[in-house]
């Protein structure tokens, strides 16, 4: 699965569907306070929901195949951030050798 970052965005992301076939969703690692928010069904008809309610608190994607249903992040959210993770902790180590 590749993520890319949006040309000129240095903290939106292009995470594909894993539907065959679809856009990849984009999200923005920054929304809601660094939440984040992305433009896939269950971010908009759920986590955004649950982070209105939940004081706005972010609460993770959790597993798989054991989803949170207090979740404020949706699996694209959760792939972005681990991404951007990564890559900015590669960086680092190698910018600090």
């Amino acid at each position: 699965m590749k993520i890319e970052q949006k040309d000129g965005e240095p903290y939106v992301y292009l995470v594909p569907s894993q539907r065959t076939g679809l856009e990849p969703y984009t999200v923005d690692l920054l929304e809601l306070n660094g939440n984040g928010a992305c433009t896939c069904t269950d971010y908009w008809t759920r986590c955004l929901k649950n982070y209105r309610e939940g004081d706005n608190r972010i609460v993770p994607y959790g597993l798989r195949a054991k989803k949170n249903p207090k979740r404020t992040q949706c699996f694209h959210i959760t792939l972005a951030r681990w991404h951007w993770a990564n890559k900015t902790l590669q960086e680092e180590a190698n910018r600090l050798r």
